[in-house]
């Protein structure tokens, strides 16, 4: 009778692997349908550091995100950016559409000088 070989238990393919989307930097645990989007790429080991993250964005990871920040930045960062003074009292999200207003309203002036 023959030996049997020890039970070894294999990683599956796709453990520790995860994909970064190129226009913010987000990861995502690998699929193949995410994969497969041109917008991903593959990323295998631990978190990117800020400058995989810069390489790969072509973004700076410490520039301001509107989606990220809380009621007293996105209130700081209007009052730098725009000289608008925005009432932090008001909900979250109401204060970050504001932003986003402003910050599109300053694109729209610059583009007609």
């Amino acid at each position: 009778m023959a030996a049997k070989k020890p039970a070894t238990r294999k990683k599956p393919r796709n453990e520790a692997r995860l994909l970064v989307r190129t226009s913010d930097g987000a990861l995502f645990n690998y699929t193949p349908a995410l994969a497969q989007r041109p917008d991903m790429k593959l990323h295998s080991g631990s978190a990117p550091t800020p400058a995989q993250i810069e390489k790969i964005t072509g973004k700076d990871p410490d520039e301001f995100n509107v989606a990220k920040a809380r009621s007293a930045e996105l209130v700081k960062f209007a009052k730098d950016e725009y000289g608008v003074d925005l009432d932090p009292a008001i909900p979250l999200n109401v204060l970050r559409g504001q932003v986003m207003q402003l910050g599109a309203k300053a694109a729209e002036d610059a583009a007609k000088e």
